[in-house]
């Protein structure tokens, strides 16, 4: 928290006035910073609306994950929230194919 007055940084929010210049805090103060945070806060957790996978990409890692791989590798610079679901489509994909090759080539 910051002093409105000095801008000295105050390490504890439960102090009444600032210790670097005195000024006493009221509730106004109090209820505008709580504003202030919140407002914030929301901001931080939204998602770039550029970053979504386009079409049906995610569908066919799943199906064939070295498109997946290819994908993540050239479509996602700057876009962490379609680097996840394609590395999450890439890696259900392989999971998949490596069962039914297991079972396919399994020794009875």
């Amino acid at each position: 928290m910051k002093c409105p007055n000095c801008h000295h940084e105050i390490e504890s929010s439960l102090t009444s006035k600032c210790p670097n210049c005195g000024f006493k805090f009221d509730d106004e103060f109090y209820i505008s910073q709580a504003n202030e945070s919140e407002d914030t806060s929301n901001l931080d957790k939204s998602i770039d609306p550029d970053d979504y996978p386009t079409g049906g990409l995610p569908f066919i890692a799943l199906i064939l994950p070295i498109l997946g791989l290819l994908a993540i590798i050239f479509r996602t610079k700057n876009k962490p929230y379609t680097r996840k679901i394609y590395a999450i489509a890439t890696i259900a994909g392989a999971v998949a194919w490596g069962a039914v090759l297991f079972l396919i080539f399994k020794q009875w």
